[in-house]
């Protein structure tokens, strides 16, 4: 890596992911640790491993001490073999992912941009290419809340959900001005765009989705049974875990399987079991 002082500037450098461990990695692991001004830019990591290639986050005991005010920007990830994905921002407050390439070259992943558990995020310019054509998630936005998401084009689903049992509940999230292309063998799970509350006790809440494009490839992929829908919205986990409110506007949706190729806007409040929300499922 290329430290330019000691600030936390990582800065313009070629780098290559050959082993299990991450290429960049800003972690957090007592209590009483401050990990802050974070700027990580400008990078070309070529390979992939098991870990996200950039990571910035919490990984200590409770009381938990986030990094803050961390920036991540410019960074292009190209895969030469499978791997876990370009960036991840875990138990991180207040950070800003900007314009992160990824070319899978052909390679299954897991996600470009995993935002999990973590506060007042903005993710923007995502761009996939390459994807394998059973390329599941994209963008995953787990536990966490006040987190936007925009302006991406992307090759997997949208993942917005709530399925870490300590952070179980997930609140003011915006996804928008997105196009979504899916594979043909996708196994993207529940489709393009998965809303899920997956933890007991949780709450999703405060969720809008509004123009985004999603472009399917005709086919209903790995998840024939459970995939061909524009949007999902699922709670798994009894009462008094709920879908708060979710709202679905000004979106289009083409060229999926079976037919559901159009849906209307619509505002989920209070739904609390699975059941329930069978019949939202091709909106």
């Amino acid at each position: 890596r290329c430290l330019s002082d000691w600030s936390s500037d990582v800065c313009s450098s070629d780098l290559t992911a050959q082993s299990l461990s991450h290429v960049i990695a800003f972690h957090a692991t007592t209590s009483n640790s401050t990990v802050t001004r974070i700027n990580i830019h400008d990078e070309t990591i070529v390979g992939g491993n098991s870990y996200p290639n950039v990571e910035v986050g919490y990984f200590g005991p409770l009381p938990y001490a986030p990094p803050t005010q961390v920036t991540i920007a410019h960074i292009k990830c190209k895969l030469t073999k499978k791997a876990f994905g370009c960036v991840s921002l875990s138990i991180a407050d207040h950070a800003v992912v900007d314009d992160i390439q990824m070319d899978a070259s052909g390679f299954n992943y897991f996600n470009s941009v995993e935002i999990a558990a973590s506060n007042h995020i903005q993710v923007s310019h995502v761009i996939e290419k390459n994807a394998p054509p059973t390329q599941a998630q994209s963008i995953s936005i787990n536990g966490s809340t006040d987190t936007i998401a925009h302006d991406f084009s992307v090759q997997g689903q949208i993942y917005i959900g709530s399925s870490l049992p300590l952070f179980p509940s997930l609140s003011h999230i915006l996804v928008h001005d997105g196009i979504i292309t899916m594979q043909p063998a996708t196994q993207a799970l529940r489709g393009p765009i998965w809303v899920q509350e997956n933890a007991y006790s949780g709450i999703i809440s405060s969720v809008d989705i509004h123009d985004v494009q999603v472009i399917g490839s005709g086919t209903a992929g790995g998840n024939s049974t459970t995939g061909p829908f524009c949007v999902t919205l699922e709670n798994d986990v009894p009462s008094p875990a709920l879908i708060d409110t979710v709202i679905i506007h000004h979106n289009t949706c083409t060229n999926l399987p079976y037919g559901f190729e159009n849906y209307t806007s619509s505002t989920i409040r209070s739904e609390e079991h699975t059941s329930e929300l069978q019949s939202l499922r091709h909106l």
